[in-house]
């Protein structure tokens, strides 16, 4: 007799994940988590309690794997300061891998919800908080190694430089060729930087 498959459940999340990313949730069905998920519906309440907790355990493994993610790259380069360029050139890259890019889903969630009436968005709302404070501790890192100017303001910086980015990461949306998204990214990292360097 053929075993049946272990449920993985980091596998239906990650399944889940790419399926709210792409219709948002309420566009998304019952039919459509089972599809995606391979599973029985009742393998799937069972597991999950509802499709609003579904979703919700979706979003919190992408917010966090968004934030470890975003930690990873920033971490990166030889200068302090090239972690923060080279975040926003690997989220252009993101956009040819067909996955859903770091911050997009959290940008569509919060657009969605924000006119809702049944849930609340608070949740995704802290994860831009807590990008917002990653982004100032590494201004302040960049700053203390002498990199940009000691009057520079970490908490504005990192407000300017996410918004940058959740706008590219909108900009992706509009299925512009890699050339223009690649430049859009340089001429943001040209724009943020310079200006505050000393």
């Amino acid at each position: 007799m053929a075993r049946t498959p272990q449920f993985d459940r980091d596998t239906a999340l990650t399944n889940a994940m790419s399926l709210f990313w792409r219709q948002g949730y309420h566009a998304t069905s019952m039919k459509d988590i089972e599809h995606a998920l391979d599973m029985r519906p009742g393998s799937i309440y069972a597991a999950f309690g509802s499709k609003e907790r579904l979703f919700r355990e979706a979003l919190a493994s992408y917010g966090e794997s968004t934030k470890e993610s975003f930690a990873g790259t920033l971490a990166t380069g030889e200068r302090e300061l090239d972690g923060v360029t080279n975040l926003t050139l690997s989220m252009v890259e993101q956009t040819q891998s067909g996955i859903p890019s770091k911050a997009c889903m959290l940008i569509k969630t919060l657009l969605e919800l924000s006119n809702s009436k049944h849930m609340d968005n608070q949740p995704v709302k802290d994860y831009m908080s807590d990008l917002q404070r990653l982004f100032a501790d590494k201004f302040r890192r960049v700053i203390a190694a002498g990199e940009l100017s000691p009057h520079a303001q970490p908490e504005r910086l990192a407000r300017l430089y996410q918004s940058s980015i959740l706008g590219l990461s909108v900009m992706a949306q509009r299925d512009l060729p890699v050339e223009e998204l690649q430049q859009l990214a340089e001429d943001i990292n040209a724009q943020l930087l310079p200006a505050h360097q000393s």
